[in-house]
């Protein structure tokens, strides 16, 4: 199918990673809560990695959008439904053994959420068994899932009706599973994912499809989730901790409210978790000055940018572990007096990771690699590019920590270049001559 695409179509695997990063920005300078100033040069180069990400992205993405070629498109159809159908099914499975594990051990429950949500993240780290480690294994093909069922759907797969199930159980069971843990992450992935498939897959359009009135029902139905989440969001962030310390950042953030005329009216609870999702939305911005503060010119680490998850198993064997970059981290926040549990973004990982000027190259090359998959993805209509270009959208998702976090990460990445490179090959091998 050789639809020609429009400027927001091919931004927007990139739109809400700049879309957040702006609005962050602008709440930290004029929000309703005052916020800690940071130096001069932080501003500059905070500003200046963005500008090169969008530099880098308009380099990758190129011009000339609208040569799809059509002579692999039943090959590439084919591909996503065979690797769709295991995937999904191992999504299903991952979730559901992390859900049975939380339950049977002890570690979470809709009673505990209810009554004793300050404790339970951490019962759930003491508590949970080999199981959740065992989950992990078919959960890591989480993204692979969504981006080959993506891919059908929007190729006009007719899949059975227990796949489209299955995909809608795991997710239910994926928000299940964050209620019992008290968390607030799958709401706001899974609400990325439906603006993926519904700008970028169906390629709908603001102004003609979405308030379109054959759309009603669905934009309604996504409002309802909004709300629903948002509200969701007040109350975990109102009951997660406990009276004392609700007490306490209520106070705080009373005498840190612009308008002080308004503080008097408002319960503690309320105040502190509204000033809870603000401060979610700025802290980056004072870790990264104190990061810039103590990063080198340029600097190499590549074991740190494997993320959390390879370091909590590095952990298993080697109690405490740290990566380097993260000691240092730790290192001079607490010098800073800041707490070292909040996150310092892409951002100022990557200045621990590469320095200052590596740092900005890394930016620059992000935003090409960003570019040039989305450009091939609309290209070729390619399934490989496609999921490179699924896995990046969701990466940037999670521009608040570093990138990198999960091993369905991993996972999408290594079987995304794989395709790539089998569909190079077979391509090469077909333009070659014949050896007589």
């Amino acid at each position: 199918m050789n639809e020609r695409s429009t400027a927001f179509h091919s931004w927007f695997p990139v739109l809400p990673f700049l879309g957040y990063w702006a609005l962050a920005y602008t709440a930290f300078h004029f929000g309703p809560f005052e916020t800690p100033s940071i130096s001069t040069q932080t501003h500059i180069f905070f500003l200046l990695s963005m500008a090169l990400f969008v530099i880098g992205y308009r380099r990758g993405i190129g011009t000339n959008l609208d040569r799809v070629q059509e002579w692999s498109r039943v090959a590439e159809v084919a591909s996503a439904e065979k690797l769709a159908r295991p995937a999904i099914w191992l999504m299903f499975i991952g979730t559901s053994l992390l859900v049975f594990d939380r339950l049977i051990s002890g570690a979470g429950s809709v009673e505990l959420v209810r009554t004793q949500m300050a404790n339970l993240r951490q019962d759930y780290v003491d508590n949970t068994t080999i199981l959740t480690t065992l989950a992990v294994i078919p959960q890591s093909f989480y993204l692979v899932a969504l981006a080959s069922y993506f891919y059908c759907l929007k190729s006009l797969v007719v899949l059975p009706l227990r796949i489209h199930m299955l995909v809608v159980l795991a997710l239910c069971i994926e928000i299940f599973n964050m209620v019992l843990s008290a968390n607030r992450g799958a709401l706001l992935w899974i609400a990325t994912y439906a603006l993926f498939y519904a700008f970028f897959c169906a390629r709908l359009s603001i102004t003609r499809d979405i308030f379109a009135k054959r759309n009603a029902l669905k934009l309604a139905v996504f409002v309802l989730f909004c709300s629903v989440s948002f509200a969701y969001f007040l109350y975990v962030a109102e009951n997660r901790e406990v009276e004392s310390t609700v007490n306490y950042l209520g106070r705080e953030a009373s005498f840190l409210l612009k308008d002080n005329l308004a503080s008097g009216a408002d319960d503690y609870g309320n105040l502190a978790a509204r000033y809870q999702i603000f401060s979610y939305l700025t802290h980056g911005f004072p870790y990264l000055d104190v990061v810039y503060q103590n990063a080198p010119l340029i600097h190499l680490d590549l074991l740190s940018p494997l993320g959390v998850r390879v370091e909590a198993q590095i952990a298993r064997f080697i109690p405490d572990y740290m990566f380097p970059a993260k000691e240092k981290i730790v290192m001079w926040i607490q010098s800073a007096g800041l707490s070292r549990y909040n996150w310092v973004s892409t951002f100022g990982a990557a200045l621990t990771f590469f320095g200052i000027l590596g740092a900005l190259i890394f930016f620059l090359l992000l935003g090409f690699s960003a570019g040039y998959a989305t450009r091939r993805t609309l290209q070729t209509n390619k399934l490989g590019w496609f999921i490179l270009t699924f896995t990046i959208y969701a990466s940037l998702n999670m521009s608040f920590d570093w990138i990198l976090r999960n091993f369905d990460q991993f996972v999408a990445l290594a079987i995304a270049f794989y395709l790539i490179a089998r569909r190079s090959r077979a391509a090469f091998t077909i333009r070659s001559p014949a050896v007589v």
